[in-house]
């Protein structure tokens, strides 16, 4: 049961990266695609200058890769899960069903929500002082290092 919460939330920990110099640049997006213990991994950053503002995940998980056979033993894990995640502002948390695999989409607007709630509902894992926001360069940095490809 770890090793799957793990799962879910490793992408999570990603975007956490703090530290950012303002610009008054437009929103400008950047997407990364990785595997990560068998879970394939689409992040979108929506950022200005330096400052994440919003981020976009969508992960794929194989029932194999959740030790279970079916979309059962997945409703079992995930959806308990996916419960302690819902009515938090600025988080928006979806999971789709599918035949041989899920697919789990998460939504964070540090513009609506509070930082410091987003992390803690998300059991994410920060670097840093989340007051001084995300940095996008640092977030790249970092998902480069772990093999994570930029999606042009």
């Amino acid at each position: 049961m770890k090793k799957i919460f793990s799962l879910l939330t490793v992408m999570m920990a990603f975007i956490l990266l703090t530290g950012f110099t303002s610009g008054k640049d437009d929103l400008k997006e950047k997407v990364f695609v990785g595997e990560v213990d068998g879970m394939e991994i689409e992040l979108t950053y929506y950022y200005k200058g330096d400052q994440v503002l919003k981020q976009k995940t969508v992960n794929k998980l194989t029932y194999e890769s959740l030790g279970v056979e079916d979309e059962e033993g997945a409703r079992e894990i995930l959806d308990p899960i996916s419960e302690t995640m819902q009515d938090t502002e600025g988080l928006k948390e979806k999971l789709d069903y599918k035949d041989d695999h899920v697919i789990e989409t998460v939504e964070l607007d540090f513009e609506k929500g509070d930082i410091n709630e987003l992390a803690e509902v998300a059991n994410l894992e920060t670097e840093g002082d989340l007051d001084e926001g995300i940095s996008m360069k640092k977030s790249e940095e970092f998902l480069l290092e772990q093999g994570f490809k930029e999606k042009k």
